[in-house]
């Protein structure tokens, strides 16, 4: 019979939504680049090292990604995937869009390139680092990610920073309660760990 973790999709061997190349609805729609008729680059890189380009090319209701993948022989084959939208009602009679994955009809807000297409998290089997962490190091991943949102990279200690111009009052004071209460536990985490 299985031990720890058996019968779970998180194993150790897994890919990491982290470590693969990703297009995301919320950064295409800040950059305008689901305006039907955009033409674009999208390039990644690691370490200041470029690792992978696609091109992309919206529609209204699909767009299409031009890019190259490295084939086991060391030859480069040109692939074209074609990711239809779908659309939610938001409030206020507005729309929201998602991705369609091309795999599985779901929709989605991101795509992972692996195996050379793109497709959700959940066709390419990947999973979060956060999935490894212990309690205490997902509070502590939580609150670094807390003040980066706030534009501070100072770390889990010192003094929280202040409010953006464009963030709700309520959002700012959720945040911060949340990351007060982490500050305490790593406190006293910290405070067991000298002694």
């Amino acid at each position: 019979m299985g031990g720890y973790g058996s019968g779970s999709h998180r194993y150790r061997g897994a890919n990491k939504c982290e470590a693969v190349c990703r297009i995301e609805i919320p950064y295409l729609n800040k950059h305008g680049l689901l305006e039907p008729g955009t033409m674009t680059t999208l390039t990644w890189s690691r370490r200041g090292q470029k690792t992978a380009a696609v091109e992309l090319a919206t529609w209204p209701e699909w767009m299409m990604l031009y890019y190259c993948i490295r084939q086991e022989e060391n030859t480069l084959r040109k692939v074209s995937q074609r990711i239809d939208f779908d659309w939610t009602d938001t409030a206020f009679s507005g729309r929201r869009r998602w991705f369609k994955c091309p795999c599985c009809s779901r929709r989605c807000s991101v795509l992972y390139l692996l195996g050379g297409v793109f497709a959700c998290r959940e066709c390419q089997g990947l999973v979060y680092c956060t999935q490894y962490e212990d309690t205490f190091q997902r509070r502590v991943s939580r609150a670094l990610k807390i003040k980066e949102k706030l534009g501070d990279q100072s770390g889990i200690g010192g003094i929280f920073p202040e409010k953006s111009k464009r963030m709700q009052y309520s959002t700012y004071e959720r945040l911060r309660s949340e990351h007060e209460q982490t500050q305490k536990v790593f406190d006293r985490y910290l405070s067991a760990a000298i002694l």
